[in-house]
């Protein structure tokens, strides 16, 4: 998707401190979350993509703003919140 919208400089937070740090620091990653780890180490190398740790209360209130604001705009398109995120979130 981040490259059908033509974004190069994307950010990707998680609320999960130990996936980030896993990815990021870790040169061999337990089994049980190896496929993760090597997609998001794909994602960051591939693209360019940076992985941040957020508390898990800003997480929730993003994704909750997004889902109200689809299920509010079901005619709309999902992209819009991509394009022009409320400053309320950035950071």
């Amino acid at each position: 998707m981040t490259v059908s919208l033509g974004l190069t400089r994307v950010i990707i937070e998680s609320d999960s401190r130990l996936a980030i740090k896993l990815s990021v620091f870790e040169p061999e990653p337990p089994w049980d979350v190896l496929t993760l780890v090597l997609g998001i180490r794909h994602c960051r190398l591939n693209f360019g993509f940076k992985f941040a740790w957020v508390m898990r209360e800003k997480a929730n209130g993003l994704a909750h703003a997004v889902a109200s604001s689809t299920a509010k705009k079901a005619h709309g398109s999902s992209s819009e919140f991509v394009s022009s995120p409320s400053a309320l979130f950035l950071f």
